[in-house]
């Protein structure tokens, strides 16, 4: 059985999980729900979100909206490529 601040990190990264897909806060900033979620601190939040999803959240985000066929926001950004 995982370590009680593990598991607390494990529920609250899953909240956040389904929070970043959840169609109601599209506009509502990462770093935002990840605060209201319990991980205040967007570096730390990130580094735990990759370690346990492997891709970082905003990524995570915008593969699940392309996926239920919601359109991504253009943020007028060139593509890395």
């Amino acid at each position: 059985m995982a370590r009680e601040p593990e598991y607390i990190r494990h529920q609250r990264l899953e909240h956040i999980r389904r929070a970043l897909t959840d169609p109601a806060r599209h506009s509502t900033p990462v770093h935002r729900i990840a605060a209201r979620g319990g991980l205040p601190q967007h570096t730390v939040f990130t580094r735990a979100f990759r370690a346990a999803y492997g891709t970082p959240p905003s990524e995570y985000r915008d593969r699940k909206r392309i996926v239920k066929g919601q359109p991504r926001e253009s943020k007028d950004i060139p593509s890395r490529g």
